[in-house]
């Protein structure tokens, strides 16, 4: 009788005991859904001192993201881009955006894509001359995610940014901003 009562409670116990599969799946899920933390910093241009050289930095997923921003002379702000894995010994390799996300990778730049191109359909609609000299004989190509920039709109976003190379003409319909949120982008991640 004796044994048959610690057979059941090592029965109860180990039923309630995530398993080995479980631990690493919800480690897994929780690295997944981790909320990007940003700063900003600025610094004076010598050759521009009235704009100065800014520095935003999301840190996510075991990955930092860097933008630099340098002003022309008229103000106006073009962007570096920079990718890091951040390694366990906190030093930082520079990756691509592909490392970041997974093989399934085809399918999130198919959704990104597509949403690049319904917003370029909206720009067309829109009378503005810009937009219609710039537009007319764009064509659209297929933009992998080593083309893009990645930034964050909060800690709820990730905004895939599309330049379309229309050229400094062109400049307020250049870049197309695709916004998703984190949690429809989690199932892509590595």
């Amino acid at each position: 009788m004796k044994v048959l009562f610690i057979f059941i409670i090592i029965g109860i116990v180990a039923c309630n005991q995530p398993s080995t599969n479980n631990i690493d799946k919800i480690q897994k899920d929780h690295t997944k859904i981790e909320k990007p933390v940003c700063s900003e910093n600025e610094t004076m241009d010598p050759d521009q001192p009235e704009d100065p050289i800014i520095v935003r930095t999301c840190i996510w997923n075991g990955y930092k993201f860097k933008h630099t921003g340098s002003a022309d002379n008229m103000g106006r702000y073009s962007w570096d881009y920079e990718v890091y894995r951040i390694m366990e010994d906190k030093t930082e390799i520079s990756t691509k955006n592909s490392a970041v996300f997974s093989i399934n990778q085809v399918e999130l730049e198919n959704l990104i894509n597509k949403k690049v191109s319904e917003e370029i359909a909206e720009l067309k609609k829109d009378e503005d001359e810009v937009n219609l000299e710039c537009l007319s004989n764009f064509q659209l190509p297929n933009f992998k995610l080593d083309d893009m920039q990645v930034s964050f709109d909060g800690d709820q976003s990730i905004v895939f940014e599309v330049g379309l190379g229309l050229g400094s003409a062109c400049r307020p319909v250049d870049v197309i901003y695709v916004k998703i949120p984190i949690t429809q982008v989690e199932i892509f991640l590595k």
